[in-house]
């Protein structure tokens, strides 16, 4: 059954999700453990802690092991400020985390798998990797994603989230966090998924989006931090579609699987930055697991998302993700409001 239906990606489907799992587990007791001396700043002053580095070289090595060495991966991390002699307490407590859920592991190759994430997404067929996508939310001890996507041919035919705080019951508030959250996944044309973190494939769950039809009963959701997208045009955007419900706040592409699970009805981000460019890592995987779910997923202006141009989604600008019945309205209203 589960062959048929991801056809030729049955492999790699069970790869990723596997490495997710791996990934999943080993931030999950990061982040029950963090603590202030574990965070290092970026240049760009974005929090990273030592969990972005194990997940990557976690997911990293298990990919190139299970579907070989010539595997292109093109990931958030890289590792210069790691090999600096001052890091060196930092890298020893990677290579434990991975040796953890891993196996027995070198600093030299921890070092190598994270690295390989380099490539410059010119390849006809990479993955996609950001480790710790919502680092602030994971240092909140809130939402945050693992997620990885198999772009081909500028394509994303596979994508996996890995949601260890999101709550499968929906009934619960998303600060609530979890014992176990939940896996999203979606191949091509083959619908978007969820199962527990520790479950076989076999055990999967279809989700797809609300069947609400009207702005006024939709729920908006958008990201906490108000440096990542402009929450106060936000607002405006969904007051003049009459939407009712405040809209309810998480980091990650968390956002995503609420939406595709049918839990909320748009995901808007505006970026605060005309110039900004969309990282592809911070939208693969989460854009293929909303729209296999039956959401429409377009930018701010109503073109299909393009993961054909590297690194970036620079023909883009900002995220419109949205029920099929009210997205044209949005952007409508985004349209009148920017």
């Amino acid at each position: 059954m589960a062959k048929a239906l991801f056809g030729d990606y049955k492999n790699d489907l069970s790869v990723a999700l596997q490495a997710v799992r791996l990934a999943s587990r080993a931030t999950a007791t990061v982040q029950k453990s963090l603590k202030k001396s574990e965070i290092e700043t970026k240049d760009d002053r974005s929090p990273v802690t030592i969990a972005d580095y194990a997940a990557q070289a976690i997911i990293i090595k298990h990919l190139s092991e299970h579907l070989g060495n010539a595997t292109k991966f093109v990931a958030e991390e890289e590792t210069s400020s790691l090999r600096e002699r001052k890091n060196s307490g930092l890298l020893e407590e990677i290579v434990e985390i991975v040796e953890e859920v891993s196996g027995p592991s070198t600093q030299r190759e921890v070092l190598e798998m994270i690295d390989l994430g380099n490539h410059d997404a010119s390849a006809e067929k990479f993955w996609t990797l950001d480790p710790i996508d919502g680092t602030k939310g994971f240092i909140r001890g809130q939402q945050y994603a693992i997620s990885l996507g198999l772009i081909e041919e500028g394509q994303v035919v596979l994508g996996v989230l890995g949601c260890p705080n999101l709550p499968l019951d929906q009934n619960r508030p998303f600060d609530a966090g979890d014992d176990e959250g939940g896996l999203y996944f979606a191949v091509k044309e083959a619908g978007s998924w969820s199962i527990r973190p520790d479950d076989e494939i076999s055990k999967k769950s279809k989700i797809s989006i609300s069947s609400r039809t009207h702005a006024s009963e939709c729920l908006p959701c958008e990201s906490v931090e108000s440096s990542h997208s402009k929450l106060d045009f936000s607002g405006r955007i969904f007051r003049s579609m009459t939407v009712s419900q405040p809209p309810c706040r998480l980091d990650s592409q968390c956002k995503y699987a609420v939406v595709a699970r049918g839990q909320a009805d748009i995901y808007l981000r505006i970026p605060t930055d005309h110039n900004y460019q969309e990282k592809i890592w911070d939208h693969a995987a989460g854009a293929l697991v909303a729209s296999e779910a039956g959401a429409k997923v377009t930018d701010i202006r109503g073109k299909p998302l393009n993961f054909h141009y590297g690194k970036t989604l620079r023909e883009n600008e900002g995220i419109a993700c949205a029920i099929p019945a009210i997205h044209s309205e949005l952007l409508r209203a985004i349209s009148n409001t920017l």
